[in-house]
């Protein structure tokens, strides 16, 4: 997913400035300042006005096209349930079941 992002920043806001290490260049840009990119590259890269913005039906259009930028809410599970959760682990009862020995054992 990673290698992903990097060639997507690297076709969108990578320079094309004509050096004798080109290679070199865009791969540092590419993992190194592939999520900072300068503003006016991601108003281009995002076909929007630097002092406008997008229009409303351009805004209409991608909301359409891409969906809400909404994040889901997880499902809210109750105290129990987490604690149980923890349980799951056949490591976990072994730890527990050794415990409960060693207790017995000294005690006896």
């Amino acid at each position: 997913m990673l290698r992903e992002a990097a060639l997507w920043a690297a076709s969108h806001f990578a320079t094309r400035r004509p050096e004798s290490d080109e290679t070199t260049r865009l791969v540092f840009e590419t993992t190194c300042q592939w999520h900072a990119p300068p503003a006016n590259r991601c108003i281009e890269a995002m076909e929007a006005d630097r002092n406008a913005g997008l229009t409303t039906r351009e805004a209409a259009g991608r909301l359409r096209r891409f969906a809400p930028n909404l994040l889901s809410n997880p499902e809210r599970s109750v105290r129990v349930r987490r604690m149980a959760g923890l349980f799951r682990d056949v490591q976990i009862w072994l730890l527990i079941v050794a415990a409960v020995v060693s207790g017995l054992l000294l005690n006896s």
